[in-house]
């Protein structure tokens, strides 16, 4: 796959996004992109040519809670960023509209209606005005579509919002009494643990909840491509935006690239995931810092990538656990 910067990479990335979505529309200033910089197509094709393997890989993950199973020793850190991006592609590429799951979203009235997930489950459905939702592990968002607006109150959980452009109908998602409004933009919404905002292509205002500020501080932000907010329960609103890390955005992907990230982050994360929990016999190695590609969603892969990094061993003889404990 060609050497371009990482930018272009990221970038390759949203335009693969972009062209299995909607490939008439943006055409022309995905061609003007390619033509843009030596490397760009090149990159671009590698990473087409890795998603029908990919795809038959996706096609074999159950939706449903799985059993963790003992599997045979196999890597759980990955070397390459760049191919993370395939997974991500291929929820867009398997998108359906909701006239499939059966939950009714496809109306265009402006009647309520609801979506779900389980724990370990990820869906994408795409809604009738174009827009696009990925909804994460045990999230629940209700959508209300019509013709002067279009409001989503994610109700726990976290979401990514892909929004169809539409100057009329402002695009405006709820959580806990804060507001995000946007117009056609690419952004994550998260209610666990806090309220966050993460915002990966366009503009997107915020509008705290007057509990969340004080102090004199603004109520009223807005983000840009890379910014985020992130608000944990009981803390008071930021004057300014943040800059994300790299793995703030990658939960979509189901693999996370983790720089310097404690332990327990890491195992907290896992653990949204499967109703089987990782548990440090030792509390303080949650202390330690990792680095690495892991398969977030893959609870018995996690466990065993800690153990390796940590010299430990994964106690798979309890219910409902994972022990990382001493080796013997």
């Amino acid at each position: 796959m060609a050497d371009i910067p990482a930018r272009d990479r990221r970038a390759a990335q949203v335009w693969m996004v972009k062209m299995l979505d909607d490939p008439v529309r943006h055409r022309q200033a995905f061609n003007a992109w390619i033509a843009g910089a030596p490397g760009r197509l090149d990159y671009y094709e590698g990473l087409l040519g890795d998603v029908q393997s990919a795809d038959r890989a996706a096609r074999d993950i159950r939706k449903d809670r799985p059993a963790v199973q003992r599997r045979s020793p196999r890597p759980a850190l990955l070397p390459a960023l760049g191919a993370l991006a395939l997974v991500a592609v291929l929820a867009f590429a398997l998108t359906r509209p909701f006239l499939s799951d059966g939950s009714g979203l496809e109306d265009h009235s402006a009647i309520t209606r609801t979506m779900t997930t389980q724990i370990g489950e990820v869906r994408t459905a795409r809604l009738d005005d174009g827009s696009t939702i990925i909804l994460d592990t045990n999230s629940q968002v209700s959508v209300q579509l019509s013709d002067a607006s279009r409001r989503i109150d994610l109700r726990r959980g976290r979401a990514r919002f892909i929004v169809a452009h539409d100057k009329a109908r402002p695009f405006i998602v709820k959580a806990a009494g804060n507001e995000v409004i946007a117009t056609g933009t690419m952004f994550d919404v998260t209610l666990q643990d806090g309220f966050g905002v993460q915002l990966l292509e366009g503009s997107v205002a915020v509008r705290l909840s007057s509990s969340l500020v004080s102090g004199g501080r603004s109520g009223r932000l807005t983000l840009h491509p890379g910014q985020q907010i992130r608000l944990a329960d009981g803390q008071k609103g930021p004057a300014s935006a943040m800059a994300m890390r790299p793995s703030d955005t990658q939960w979509v992907i189901g693999v996370k690239s983790f720089d310097a990230v404690p332990i327990r982050d890491v195992i907290a994360e896992a653990n949204r995931y499967s109703s089987t929990q990782i548990v440090l016999a030792d509390a303080e190695l949650g202390e330690r810092k990792i680095f690495g590609d892991i398969k977030i969603r893959d609870s018995d892969a996690v466990a065993q990538a800690i153990a390796d990094y940590l010299h430990l061993r994964v106690d798979r003889s309890r219910a409902g656990m994972l022990v990382l404990t001493a080796e013997k």
